[in-house]
């Protein structure tokens, strides 16, 4: 009996110890704010304000998976948007010597694989909410949005992001360290020159 007590008594502590460690482990992503400039789409007539993140991946990204953006607003409703890749096309072909034979390995890269993280605000879904001057969440995660950044399909922090954002406001996505090279025949045309920065949120 007495055997039985201590070996129910070290399961629990081994669980507890276990439980404490996982409550110790980074994120598989851990997301921060590099200010970058803003950028504004126009879908469907609809305003959309874009916030470019950056991610650390601790551990790579679900093969084969859809990931989202999830924000969380303060009165617990939330809006998500997926990823905008294709599992099947991040994954490429790089070519490696290997012992003076060239060999090919199968990767999968994309700028969100790489740590750049694309959040969209639409404008009309804030101002329903009534956040004229607040804080949300920003939560990626795998497989199906979500509501909560405890859900089990979360796989970043919840980073807080302050409402409305002062920061400068350009026409096309800025360029972050992740993103992928510019070709070297690319020519801007007329209707994609930039236009002059403008404060957005103030």
């Amino acid at each position: 009996m007495r055997q039985w007590l201590t070996s129910v008594g070290t399961l629990c502590l081994m669980a507890g110890f276990a439980g404490a460690a996982r409550a110790g482990d980074k994120p598989q992503l851990e997301l921060t704010d590099p200010d970058l400039p803003l950028y504004e789409l126009r879908a469907n007539d609809r305003r959309v304000v874009g916030l470019t993140l950056e991610g650390t991946w601790q551990r790579p990204a679900k093969s084969g998976s859809h990931h989202y953006v999830n924000l969380l607003f303060a009165n617990g409703q939330s809006w998500s948007c997926r990823v905008d890749e294709h599992p099947v096309a991040v994954r490429k072909l790089v070519t490696e010597s290997k012992d003076g034979k060239l060999v090919y390995r199968q990767v999968e890269d994309s700028p969100f694989r790489r740590g750049e993280v694309r959040c969209l605000i639409p404008d009309n879904k804030v101002s329903r909410l009534g956040l004229g001057g607040g804080k949300f969440k920003v939560v990626v995660s795998v497989d199906k949005p979500v509501s909560s950044a405890d859900a089990p399909e979360a796989i970043s922090n919840a980073l807080e992001i302050s409402w409305p954002i002062q920061r400068a406001l350009v026409r096309r996505p800025p360029k972050s360290r992740h993103g992928d090279p510019e070709p070297v025949d690319a020519m801007p045309l007329g209707d994609q020159e930039p236009k002059p920065e403008v404060r957005f949120g103030g």
